[in-house]
């Protein structure tokens, strides 16, 4: 059982735009960080336009390739049933500057 008041979580908004942004570092059990339970990534920019593409795993990316979030769209993924939330590094791009992502990690 998972001890709440110490459970580490993470409530942020990042800016993004044309360059590559890593969203989190890998969790994987080599590392000193806590491993994932759950992410929520959220497009929050102020225009339709900034959309912005999340990319799982080694390489940077790119825009149109991968997970695309337009204004508003959210991505999420918990451990659940035996399921383990994706441990490995994320990053994003956005189709054109000043987009947003509001991230709830733990």
């Amino acid at each position: 059982m998972v001890d709440l008041a110490y459970e580490n979580t993470r409530n942020e908004s990042l800016a993004v735009g044309t360059a590559n942004i890593t969203v989190s570092r890998s969790k994987h059990t080599f590392s000193n960080e806590a491993r994932r339970t759950m992410i929520v990534i959220r497009n929050n920019s102020d225009d339709p336009t900034k959309i912005i593409t999340i990319n799982f795993g080694i390489g940077q990316a790119t825009a149109g390739n991968g997970v695309v979030l337009r204004q508003y769209e959210s991505l999420t993924d918990t451990t659940d049933s035996g399921y383990i939330c994706y441990q490995g590094e994320i990053t994003a791009i956005c189709a054109v500057a000043g987009g947003s992502l509001s991230i709830y990690e733990r």
